[in-house]
């Protein structure tokens, strides 16, 4: 069992330093807040960050990709969000991500979103110039009926937990008088 652990631990190590140094040699870095989405209508707070500030201008925009289980591209331009550097050559955004439309067209029960960076100025993708090194972290959506409601409870608690503990609270006092005024009738 401590061998398990062990090689677990190694292992865990291992691919986390591997992410790392990927993303430390790169000119552009996109990374987001939660790997994974269980609704197709999703909030993503999106971190970018310029190692060659060069690489930036205001016609630069965030915008997405959306691939199927399979990584065979569902949609390659998803709506573009316009963004401005900080001093420190970072932003994040927070944005709406509306992937309904491509899934149902499309009949799929999973989907990754990719993000990427368009520069409109000189016409082209970052994804797709070999001599920027974007480095990007995707976003899995999965259609369970389970996950989706254990997400939109966990969000709900997230976002303003007094309102969602004294609903909480209310729903079990209502559920508990109904049990007890059901109890009195039926005898």
């Amino acid at each position: 069992m401590k061998k398990i652990f062990f090689c677990s631990v190694i292992l865990y190590i291992f691919f986390n330093t591997i992410t790392a140094s990927a993303s430390a040699s790169a000119n552009v870095t996109i990374s987001v807040n939660s790997k994974s989405q269980y609704s197709k209508t999703f909030t993503a707070d999106v971190n970018v960050l310029y190692k060659n500030k060069e690489l930036y201008n205001d016609n630069v925009f965030l915008s997405y990709h959306v691939f199927d289980s399979n990584h065979q591209l569902i949609r390659w331009e998803g709506e573009r969000f316009p963004f401005k550097l900080d001093s420190k050559n970072d932003v994040t955004v927070s944005l709406q991500v509306d992937i309904s439309s491509d899934l149902k067209q499309m009949n799929k029960q999973e989907a990754y979103v990719e993000f990427d960076l368009v520069d409109e100025e000189h016409a082209f993708w970052y994804s797709t110039k070999p001599e920027i090194n974007l480095y990007t972290e995707q976003i899995k959506y999965s259609n369970n009926i389970y996950l989706e409601f254990y997400y939109t409870l966990s969000n709900a608690y997230n976002e303003n937990r007094v309102i969602f503990i004294g609903n909480l609270i209310f729903l079990i006092v209502l559920m508990t008088g109904l049990f007890y005024w059901r109890m009195k009738l039926n005898r």
